[in-house]
């Protein structure tokens, strides 16, 4: 999990993290473009999460909480970081941003707590926090994250009409 902390070592501006196992079938600048799209207080982009993780982590959060959203399709399903634009500039400079990455007040503690959550893939932390801080549930802030299209999500194989592609090695 060394993605949300790349602004606090790297002297870039913009900063385009992506898996080793790409395949791009359109011209990267055209995923640098969507920089320009940001608004606000965000300062990443991600794609949303097409598997079910967060719908089976966040089970016990789902049963005590029937008819909640969290975890369902839509923006409350997670993030793939698979494909992620840093605006290390606007992470920087965000108050914020750097509450969750240092866990000001225990904000993140308590966004754990609050949805029964319990990380076991290091990037998975980064995707909980800023998937739930940009809805309804615990925020102490304007939302920080924007989604990125569909297109720029990998990961099944009936994603290959798409731009990204997984490599097969």
């Amino acid at each position: 999990m060394i993605g949300p902390f790349l602004h606090r070592v790297l002297p870039y501006r913009r900063l385009i993290m992506l898996d080793a196992d790409l395949l791009f079938r359109v011209d990267i600048a055209k995923l640098h473009s969507l920089f320009d799209d940001f608004s606000g207080a965000e300062v990443m982009g991600v794609g949303p999460d097409l598997a079910p993780h967060y719908y089976h982590v966040l089970r016990f959060y789902r049963e005590a909480n029937p008819g909640t959203d969290i975890g369902s399709p839509g923006r409350f399903q997670g993030f793939n970081t698979g494909v992620v634009l840093y605006d290390l500039d606007r992470m920087r400079g965000s108050a914020v941003y750097k509450a969750y990455t240092t866990n000001e007040g225990g904000c993140v503690d308590k966004l754990a707590e609050k949805y029964v959550y319990k990380s076991h893939l290091g990037d998975q932390v980064g995707d909980f926090t800023h998937t739930w801080t940009k809805g309804k549930g615990l925020r102490i802030g304007p939302p920080i994250t924007t989604q990125l299209p569909i297109v720029y999500v990998h990961g099944f194989p009936y994603i290959n009409r798409l731009n990204i592609l997984p490599l097969k090695v």
